[in-house]
C-alpha cells in the first residue's frame, strides 16, 4: 500500500529500506509517504522513485524499472491432453512462500545466492499438486566471466551506454547491464512438460521490465550451470551459447592465500566488502569455507594452499569432498538481449567470434525393424492340474463339475501385424493376457502353467525386443549404463524425467517405486533395443509424471524409429501422451478388438484434463480506480459461479492479483446508491448506465453477480 500522499508524476527519494514479513517497507522523503512493494522488488535505499497514476518506477541512468504493479503474468502449459492455467509472480502470500520453502530445500543446491536476488514462482491451481511448482531466483552477475568478456569485447552502443572495448572500466562501469539466472527449479512430477521453458521466459520479461541495480537497468541476461552440459533447456527460450567460463581451478590458491591472509582485514570491511557484487560476496563465502576447512582437518595455512595448488581436473574428482564448496570448474555459459540492439550484437559476435558447442550426446542408437511382426490366428490357453483333496472335491459337488485339470483360454485367434515404428497399447483387465502376448513376443514363457499355443508369430530379421528388467546391484546410477558417458546417461534419465542431482547418485534399491520404474525405462532404451515391451506402463506413476514419461518415450521412439508395444490396464493419464498409433483392445473372455487410437479415446470418453485459473477480464479504465481503493466490488450479468480467494484479474495492459471476500446475487432493480458506490460509480443512475452499455440486453429482472474483493497491494 502506498499511503500519505496525491500522486502525480512525481519524484522522490527513498529515505528508509527495512524488511516487513514478504515485504520490503519503504518510507520517501518527506512528502512522499510509504509504502510496500515484494521482497523480490529491485530497490535500496537512495534509489529515486517515480510515481505516475497507478505504477511506480525506479528511476534508472537508462529507463524507468517498474516495481509496481509487481509482476504477474498467466501462461498455458498445454500438452499430450493436459491443459493447466499456471501464473508466475513474486510471493506475496505466506502460502506461496512455505510452498517455495519446502520445493527450495529438496533442490540439490539448496544454497544461498549472492548479492541481489528477485524469485518468480510458478503457482499451481490443480489441488493434486503443491501451490508453487517451480520457481526461478535472478541475481547479480557474478564479476569475472571470460566467455562474456570475449563477447562484448566489441564497440557496442545504446542509449546512452556505450563501450569501445570490454576492458576493465567497461567492466566495472557496466557490469549491472547483466542479469543472471541463478536458479531454475521444476516439481519433479512436472519435468518434461515445458515448465522450465515458462520459467524461463518470466525471468526474460521480469529482467526487461522490473530489474535493476546500482541505477542501470539490464541489457542482457545470461545463465552458467553444469547441467546446460547435458540438458541445454535455455535454447529453446532464446538464449544463445557463448562459450564456457573459466573456472577458478588454476587460481584459486592465489585467491585464497590472499583472503585468508587478510581475513581480519576482510571482516572489518576494509577490503573487499559484501553487497558490491556478487563475486566478491562468493569469494569471501569462500573464504570463510577455507578457513573452516583447516580448523576440521587440522590443516596448516602452508598445507591447504600447497593442497589447493596441486589441484588439476584429474585430481578434482579425488578431492571433491574436500574442496567442492570452494573451487569451481569451467561451465557452459548462455546469454540473451533483453533489447532488440543487443541481441542483434550477441549473434554478431556469435558469428564473428565462431562460438559453436559440442553437441549434447545421445544416448540412444536403434536401428528400426525391416519388416512388420505379424500375429497369425493365435490362440493361447493355460491348462493346470487339479489336486484331488477333500476341500477340491467339495468344490467340483457344489458346482457340478468334475475335471481332473482346469483349462483356460486367455487369447483367441488374435491376428494383427505391427510395422516397422508404430506405437501400440494393449489394454484390458486383469487376466486379459496383456502380460502373457508381452512374454510371448519377448520369447519368455513366464507362467506358473505351461501355455498351449496355436497359431504362428512372424518377426524380422533384425528383430531385438527388450523389456524393463530388474537391476540387483551396489553402484550409483550414473554408473549403471555400460559403455555410455556421463552426458549419454543423463540425457536417458532425462527421457524418463529422471533429472536430479542427488537421484543420479543413488543406488537402485534407494529408489522410490516410481523413480525405479523410470531408471528401468531409461535403462531398457540404453540396450539398442529395436522393440521396445512394456508391462505395466506408467501403473505406479502419478498423473503428470506419467504424462511426462510416456510423452518422453513417444517423442524418442518416434524419432530413432523404435517399435513400442505398451500394455497397461489404466490408460486414462497417459495415452494422449503415449499417442499410439492403434489400441489392442483384450477381454477376459479372450477376445481381441483393434481400434484406432482417435476412435478409442473417443469411444472412452476421455476429454482434455483443463486446470483453469480464477480470472475475470476487465477494463483498462477501472484498474486505476482497484490501486487507490475506489473500487472495491464489480457487478456482472448472470449468475457467476465465482468463490472466494484468489482471483486474477486481467486487462490489455496488465493482471492484478485480488482476493475475493464475498459473492452476491441481486436483481438490477434491487441495485442501490451503495451498491455503485463500491463499484466506483457516483449513482446508481450512472452505474445502470455501463451496465447497459456493456450489457445492451440486460433488464430490469435480469440477475446480477455482485463480487466483492481486494487487492494485494493498492495505491491509497
Amino acid at each position: 500500500m502506498i499511503s500519505g500522499h496525491a500522486f502525480a508524476n512525481e519524484n522522490f527519494e527513498i529515505i528508509k529500506l527495512q524488511t516487513d514479513g514478504l515485504y520490503k517497507k519503504i518510507k520517501l522523503n518527506e512528502t512522499g509517504g510509504s509504502f510496500r512493494v515484494p521482497l523480490s522488488a529491485c530497490v535500496s535505499e537512495g534509489d529515486l522513485i517515480e510515481i505516475s497514476k497507478n505504477k511506480v518506477y525506479t528511476v534508472c541512468k537508462n529507463g524507468l524499472a517498474q516495481i509496481f504493479p509487481y509482476y504477474v503474468s498467466k501462461k498455458n502449459l498445454e500438452r499430450d491432453g493436459l491443459e493447466i492455467d499456471i501464473i508466475f509472480k513474486e510471493i506475496t502470500d505466506a502460502d506461496e512462500f512455505r510452498s517455495y520453502q519446502k520445493l527450495a530445500a529438496s533442490h540439490y543446491r539448496n544454497q544461498r545466492a549472492f548479492g541481489r536476488v528477485s524469485r518468480l514462482i510458478a503457482r499451481n491451481f490443480d489441488p493434486l499438486y503443491p501451490k508453487v511448482i517451480g520457481y526461478i531466483e535472478l541475481g547479480t552477475a557474478l564479476y569475472m566471466n571470460k566467455a562474456r568478456s570475449r563477447i562484448l569485447n566489441s564497440p557496442f552502443s545504446y542509449n546512452g551506454i556505450s563501450w569501445q572495448s570490454w576492458d576493465t572500466n567497461a567492466l566495472r562501469a557496466n557490469i549491472n547491464l547483466m542479469v543472471r539466472i541463478t536458479r531454475c527449479v521444476v516439481l519433479p512430477e512436472f519435468r518434461g512438460l515445458g515448465l522450465g521453458q515458462k520459467l524461463v521466459m518470466s525471468a526474460i520479461e521480469f529482467a526487461r521490465d522490473h530489474w535493476q541495480i546500482g541505477g542501470l537497468k539490464p541489457y542482457f541476461l545470461e545463465i552458467s550451470a553444469d547441467m546446460l552440459k547435458f540438458v541445454p533447456f535455455v535454447e529453446k527460450s532464446g538464449m544463445l551459447f557463448i562459450g564456457e567460463t573459466e573456472g577458478n581451478l588454476e587460481r584459486v590458491w592465489k585467491d585464497m592465500g590472499y583472503l585468508i591472509k587478510n581475513s581480519e582485514r576482510v571482516k572489518e570491511k576494509e577490503i573487499v566488502q559484501r553487497g558490491k557484487s556478487g563475486i566478491v560476496d562468493q569469494q569471501i563465502s569462500r573464504m570463510n569455507r577455507a578457513i573452516k576447512l583447516m580448523e576440521d582437518n587440522g590443516l596448516s595455512f602452508e598445507d591447504i594452499i600447497e593442497k589447493m595448488k596441486n589441484l588439476s581436473k584429474e585430481k578434482v574428482l579425488k578431492d571433491f569432498d574436500l574442496f567442492h564448496q570452494i573451487i569451481s570448474l569451467p561451465k557452459p555459459s548462455y546469454m540473451m538481449g533483453l533489447n532488440e540492439s543487443a541481441q542483434k550484437f550477441l549473434m554478431e559476435r556469435i558469428k564473428e567470434i565462431n562460438v559453436s558447442r559440442n553437441k549434447v550426446a545421445k544416448g540412444i542408437s536403434i536401428e528400426p525393424i525391416e519388416g512388420p511382426i505379424s500375429i497369425n490366428k493365435v490362440s493361447v490357453s493355460f491348462r493346470s492340474e487339479v489336486r484331488r483333496t477333500r476341500k477340491t472335491h467339495a468344490i467340483q459337488q457344489a458346482f457340478g463339475i468334475s475335471p481332473s485339470h482346469i483349462e483356460t483360454q486367455i487369447i483367441n485367434d488374435l491376428s494383427m501385424s505391427i510395422s516397422p515404428g508404430e506405437i501400440i497399447l494393449i489394454t484390458g483387465s486383469s487376466g486379459s493376457g496383456k502380460t502373457t502376448l508381452l512374454n510371448m513376443l519377448s520369447s519368455k514363457k513366464e507362467h506358473s502353467c505351461t501355455p498351449i499355443i496355436q497359431g504362428d508369430f512372424f518377426f524380422p530379421s533384425n528383430y531385438r525386443p527388450s523389456s524393463l528388467k530388474g537391476v540387483h546391484s551396489k553402484k550409483a546410477l550414473i554408473e549403471l549404463f555400460k559403455g555410455k558417458d556421463v552426458p549419454s546417461s543423463l540425457y536417458l534419465m532425462g527421457v524418463v524425467g529422471l533429472s536430479d542431482a542427488f537421484v543420479y547418485l543413488k543406488r537402485f534399491k534407494e529408489l522410490s517405486e516410481g523413480q525405479k520404474y523410470r531408471f528401468l525405462l531409461a535403462y531398457m532404451l540404453s540396450s539398442g533395443a529395436n522393440v521396445w515391451l512394456l508391462d505395466e506402463f506408467c501403473s505406479n506413476l502419478d498423473p503428470m509424471t506419467a504424462k511426462a514419461v510416456a510423452g518422453g518415450i513417444q517423442r524418442i521412439a518416434r524419432k530413432f524409429g523404435a517399435t513400442v508395444i505398451a500394455a497397461s490396464p489404466h490408460y486414462e493419464n497417459f495415452i494422449s501422451s503415449l499417442n499410439p498409433d492403434r489400441v489392442l483392445r483384450l477381454t477376459s473372455a479372450g477376445e481381441g478388438t483393434i481400434i484406432e487410437r482417435d476412435k478409442f479415446i473417443e469411444l472412452s470418453g476421455l476429454k482434455k484434463r483443463k486446470i483453469k485459473v480464477p480470472s475475470l477480464k476487465i477494463s483498462q479504465k477501472y484498474v486505476d480506480q482497484i490501486f487507490r481503493n475506489q473500487k472495491v466490488t464489480t457487478i456482472r450479468e448472470g449468475r457467476k459461479n465465482i468463490r472466494p480467494g484468489f482471483m486474477l484479474f486481467e486487462s490489455k495492459e496488465q493482471n492484478l492479483i485480488v482476493n475475493v471476500k464475498s459473492v452476491k446475487y441481486k436483481s438490477l432493480l434491487n441495485l442501490d446508491d451503495f451498491d455503485a458506490i463500491k463499484d466506483g460509480f457516483v449513482s446508481k443512475v450512472e452505474l445502470m448506465e455501463e451496465l447497459e452499455r456493456i450489457y445492451p440486453n440486460i433488464s430490469e429482472r435480469s440477475t446480477v453477480t455482485i463480487i466483492e474483493f481486494e487487492p494485494e497491494i493498492k495505491i491509497v
